[in-house]
């Protein structure tokens, strides 16, 4: 029973050499964890460097996280931050929120990969009858396809992207969604088109 008891954790794992993952990765990963608070809802903080990690044919370097959840299991605040490189790529992960009544309050939410960028902010309720609902906008947007294309081994990818959605709770409490896609120029293969597409609905819409 942890009721009434209180932590104070400090925990690291250290590999000072990357190459026991295998031929490619070198340097050093360190990573730091603190724990502190009630035992049963103790506030975190997480710390994370890399060197040069290779797998599954690609190269992720220079990683670099920074997180701290305080009340991570009732009323979670959340600042996270991380970035790097995968492929010579830029990646970067910001993440703030707060609790507000018994949902999470995304104040920044943004992801980036290359050319690529995600943003979202909006309110996130897991307590609903219908599941996780989440109540607000998001925006995905890539101006150039190409380095993602390489990325994902299809160097025949180009063009650009932008998806926009806003969500919302449905009246029966589902996941409601309106997305917009809009890509004015793709190429494939020395293909090229263009594609605009919009969804509106419910996953309750799309069942067979």
């Amino acid at each position: 029973n942890l009721a009434g008891q209180t932590i104070a954790l400090d925990a690291r794992v250290s590999v000072p050499d990357l190459s026991v993952l295998g031929a490619g990765s070198e340097g050093a990963l360190e990573a730091d964890l603190h724990a502190e608070g009630p035992a049963s809802n103790p506030d975190l903080t997480l710390q994370a460097r890399s060197g040069r990690i290779e797998a599954a044919g690609r190269v992720l370097e220079r990683l670099v996280l920074d997180a701290t959840v305080k009340q991570p299991a009732s009323a979670p605040t959340v600042d996270a931050r991380a970035s790097g490189e995968i492929e010579n790529l830029p990646i970067s992960l910001a993440v703030r929120g707060r609790p507000q009544g018994q949902a999470l309050r995304l104040e920044e939410g943004v992801a980036q990969l290359g050319p690529a960028r995600l943003e979202a902010a909006g309110l996130l309720d897991t307590t609903g009858p219908a599941g996780s609902v989440f109540e607000g906008t998001a925006r995905l947007g890539a101006p150039d396809l190409a380095p993602l294309g390489r990325l994902a081994g299809q160097p025949g990818l180009a063009g650009r992207l932008d998806l926009e959605a806003s969500l919302d709770r449905a009246p029966n409490g589902e996941q409601a969604f309106d997305v917009r896609l809009d890509a004015p120029r793709l190429v494939y293969a020395g293909t090229e088109g263009a594609l605009r597409a919009t969804a509106k609905g419910t996953p309750s819409d799309l069942a067979w």
